[in-house]
């Protein structure tokens, strides 16, 4: 509670220490609470790999969680399916909280002239259910893995449809890809928009647009190391 309340986590008060607003996003009944990404980044599955980092720079495997499990970590999910139900809800609880604040605050200028809409990895729907709310015109898709959308159903809007992004993205003038891109080598990020640009060229309606939310690492570096200007960052 000591280090909680110094890390700021908790308000410091004279008899007792109180929510704010960090605090308080773990809490079950705040609409946009992050507790199941909190269970989800503390579980031991995910803990272990960094326990055994030794062993993983001696193989050419590309995450700690492949050389600890012997499967990426999207197969793993596959074969179990209590995990992959906790990481869905994790990103649902993610999603409430940035689409708030994407649609209310940007929704009009990235989603005017939008027909169709691809949410590319987009889970169990929260994200799409969200603008479908919010902008009905807009006929959504949601696509992901088989085990993430089998048995789901949005009604007539948006879909699910089960998928590989690496071979196919369903037509649309639009597409999404939230807290996607930063799970894949540069190569396969490059794939994946090759697939994007492929599935607006068969569509038939008019703006087409790519927007993409995620992490950025911004990493400060030395002027006599590198004079010049970073680049800006791409959000639409």
């Amino acid at each position: 509670m000591c280090v909680l309340a110094h890390s700021s986590f908790f308000d410091l008060g004279e008899r007792a220490d109180s929510l704010n607003l960090v605090s308080k996003l773990l809490l079950n009944e705040n609409p946009a609470s992050m507790l199941p990404t909190a269970l989800f980044v503390l579980e031991p599955v995910l803990i272990t790999p960094w326990h055994d980092l030794a062993a993983w720079f001696q193989n050419d495997e590309s995450t700690a969680f492949g050389t600890m499990h012997g499967v990426r970590f999207w197969e793993y999910l596959g074969r179990d399916s209590w995990q992959n139900d906790l990481f869905n809800k994790s990103l649902a609880g993610d999603t409430r909280l940035i689409s708030s604040v994407l649609i209310d605050k940007a929704g009009e200028s990235i989603f005017e002239g939008i027909d169709t809409l691809v949410d590319v990895g987009g889970g169990t729907g929260a994200m799409a259910c969200a603008i479908v709310n919010r902008f009905p015109r807009i006929n959504c898709t949601v696509l992901d893995l088989p085990h993430v959308v089998t048995g789901l159903s949005g009604g007539m809007n948006p879909w699910f449809v089960p998928g590989d992004m690496f071979e196919e993205i369903p037509p649309a003038d639009g597409i999404l890809h939230k807290s996607i891109l930063h799970d894949w080598e540069d190569e396969e990020s490059v794939k994946k928009l090759k697939r994007c640009k492929e599935a607006m060229a068969k569509s038939s309606h008019g703006g087409k647009t790519v927007s993409i939310i995620d992490t950025v690492a911004a990493v400060r570096m030395r002027r006599e190391q590198r004079r010049q200007p970073h680049s800006s960052v791409l959000t639409r």
